[in-house]
């Protein structure tokens, strides 16, 4: 990371939790992965580097994966994939928000 700041100062790095995977909430992988995601999450620095955790979303209430949210409970389906778009949307608008054409540099076209 130490390189990438350098040679790209003012960009904003975006970590991503590890997602929970294994059919239910008591699968030994998910302690696991919450530990490594405590690490991750220690990287962030609240200003460039920031770190996002949407686990959560692909669970059902009881901590299940459903096989619609991730088919062999490791990775998204079609499902799975549009909860992590529409987590990750908000950050995007935020940190790359959609360019909007000054009124000068419109190029006027006559009829």
């Amino acid at each position: 990371m130490k390189e990438y700041r350098t040679r790209c100062p003012n960009a904003t790095i975006l970590l991503q939790g590890i997602f929970p995977r294994g059919k239910s909430a008591t699968d030994p992988a998910r302690a696991k992965i919450k530990a490594i995601n405590e690490i991750i999450s220690k990287l962030q620095d609240g200003k460039n580097v920031l770190y996002v955790d949407f686990g959560e979303k692909f669970l059902s209430p009881d901590g299940s994966i459903s096989p619609e949210v991730m088919g062999d409970y490791l990775h998204p389906t079609g499902k799975g994939y549009q909860i992590w778009a529409d987590a990750l949307q908000p950050i995007v608008d935020k940190y790359f928000p959609t360019a909007k054409p000054e009124r000068d540099s419109l190029i006027k076209v006559n009829s």
